[in-house]
């Protein structure tokens, strides 16, 4: 899918927006955002510390959101360890905010 947007910040509204009444799992701490985007759109929130997230992490939710690398803490998640997260999830929606 393609989402053409005036900045980042757009988009993740957006994106909770179309998935509305939805559930989510932020990565924390992260850009607030993410949190503030899915409240307005009725998601059940749930949250995982980046220092617990690994390759084995398991999620139990419509949409999870990672900050890569992670704002504020500068923590990185290998691509390794993202496509093997992304395998173990086949039914749930990545929203990926990658900075190169």
């Amino acid at each position: 899918m393609l989402l053409a947007v005036n900045g980042a910040t757009e988009a993740f509204y957006l994106i909770a927006q179309c998935f509305n009444n939805s559930s989510s799992t932020v990565i924390i701490p992260t850009f607030s955002e993410y949190e503030d985007a899915c409240k307005i759109n009725n998601h059940k929130l749930n949250f995982i510390n980046w220092k617990d997230l690994s390759s084995s992490s398991s999620f139990n939710t419509d949409l999870i959101w990672i900050c890569n690398p992670n704002n504020p803490t500068g923590d990185i998640l290998l691509k390794k360890d993202l496509d093997i997260l992304l395998k173990n999830h086949p039914n749930s929606v990545f929203v990926l905010d990658e900075a190169i």
